[in-house]
């Protein structure tokens, strides 16, 4: 282990979006360019990792559960709910992904879409941009055919609607 001593001193470089730093050591025998070398990487990949775990704690909007939709997530198993959970997050970090989070054809209806153990779990959704960046879930279902219900997304629709009529109130 190396102990710091009054004669070493640290540079910074700027490297991509971050900087790196790293320490100087005395010379010796020529080794001391590999040592430079192993701290800058390993300063490099910490800062790195330090700038995604900052980006990964910004969220793109905030999710409000409408009644519905918080009953339909108390109804599924502790597993079920944390990986419906944990896709919304992906989500709200800013991850794109349809296979995620998609508009359905035709609406302002939004689902988000998770699927756990061959099943497939829907939570429906609309956008309220009057307050900040809004995402407003419904309500849920467990999904069994390929295309979505008209009727659930003609239900979904409805309580958009009354969120925005009771809104105006």
């Amino acid at each position: 282990m190396n102990i710091l001593r009054r004669s070493h001193s640290f540079t910074q470089e700027r490297v991509g979006s971050g900087s790196a730093f790293f320490l100087e050591l005395p010379k010796k025998n020529g080794k001391i360019k590999n040592k430079q070398k192993k701290l800058r990487i390993w300063e490099t990949i910490c800062t790195f990792a330090n700038d995604i775990y900052k980006e990964m704690e910004q969220t793109v909007f905030e999710l409000e559960l409408l009644e519905e939709a918080r009953d339909f997530l108390k109804s599924q198993t502790k597993e079920i709910r944390g990986k419906i959970g944990y896709n919304i997050r992906r989500v709200q970090k800013g991850e794109r992904d349809k296979e995620l989070f998609k508009k359905l054809d035709g609406t302002d209806i939004w689902e988000f879409r998770t699927i756990y153990n061959k099943v497939c779990y829907r939570l429906f959704a609309f956008w309220d941009s009057d307050i900040n960046t809004l995402v407003v879930a419904t309500h849920g279902l467990v999904k069994k055919t390929q295309k979505t219900p008209p009727n659930e997304i003609k239900k979904a629709e409805k309580l958009r609607k009354q969120y925005f009529d009771n809104k105006k109130q």
